[in-house]
């Protein structure tokens, strides 16, 4: 787990080849905006799941133009946290699976397609 004060800081770590599965982006951040940032991050890692967490409803058109997994309105439900936590952790086991049933690692990565 990390946690990235900006959008900047974020974006660098992901460019400097760090990989993440789950990202909980808020909206408004400094000088660099969770949508931009998160428009930025998937050039690189169109797979990751996103989570906005926001107070600011005037941007869900913004946000889902980059195909979040899910949105939690700030203040945070505790509940709906644990819930779409728990959706994304199934969900990024799944591609896992599927991503090792359809690659024969043990060779090499030719031939190898992600459903």
């Amino acid at each position: 787990t990390e946690v990235f004060s900006d959008g900047e800081s974020f974006r660098q770590a992901v460019f400097n080849d760090n990989f993440y599965d789950l990202v909980y982006m808020d909206v408004e951040m400094g000088k660099s905006d969770g949508i931009y940032t998160v428009w930025e991050v998937k050039k690189k890692l169109s797979e990751v799941l996103v989570i906005y967490v926001t107070s600011h409803e005037t941007y869900f058109t913004e946000m889902f133009e980059t195909e979040p997994f899910r949105y939690l309105k700030k203040p945070l439900d505790e509940e709906k946290f644990e819930e779409y936590f728990t959706r994304a952790l199934e969900r990024i086991q799944t591609l896992f699976y599927l991503f090792k049933q359809t690659c024969d690692i043990s060779y090499s990565f030719q031939g190898c397609s992600v459903p």
